[in-house]
């Protein structure tokens, strides 16, 4: 993948997107069980970090 503007502007979005995003996410989150919500938080979490590990690791390539 060829190092572009939108690949170059999109991991610092993903980065900081969750932060402002946090009130919008407990919001989506409330018709979730209390039991139910800390395994999809980790999902999240975890589906976010696999995205930045493969921008990176994509950037660091080229």
């Amino acid at each position: 993948m060829q190092y572009t503007f939108v690949s170059a502007s999109f991991l610092p979005i993903l980065i900081s997107k969750p932060i402002r995003n946090a009130p919008n996410f407990a919001t989506a989150l409330q018709p979730v069980a209390t039991e139910r919500r800390a395994g999809v938080l980790l999902r999240e979490g975890l589906i976010a970090f696999a995205l930045l590990l493969t921008f990176n690791a994509q950037v660091t390539s080229a």
